[in-house]
């Protein structure tokens, strides 16, 4: 799995405090996986456990480009976001 700056990775011992798991409902609680495999972050806020686990299993493997994931994922609605906060401002005269 190759991580980049736009991407922070989680790593074990580093991610969800032990105080507060006690708080997460059980579908977000870490799986052994999460807890034991480096991460991109964005994994643990999916409600489904076997989906995480497999999302990781598919990074280490080799199996899937993040970039293209969350490109399908969110489709084009961040770039359509930028592109219109990007746009010159209209100002109303008074």
């Amino acid at each position: 799995m190759q991580t980049s700056t736009s991407s922070p990775s989680s790593c074990p011992g580093l991610g969800v405090s032990s105080s507060i798991v006690g708080f997460l409902p059980e579908s977000l609680i870490p799986t052994s996986l999460q807890q034991q495999t480096p991460h991109f972050s964005w994994i643990d806020l999916f409600p489904s456990r076997k989906l995480r686990d497999n999302l990781i299993s598919a990074f280490v493997e080799g199996l899937i480009d993040e970039g293209g994931l969350v490109a399908d994922l969110t489709g084009n609605i961040l770039m359509s976001w930028i592109a219109v906060a990007l746009q010159p401002k209209w100002h109303l005269k008074s």
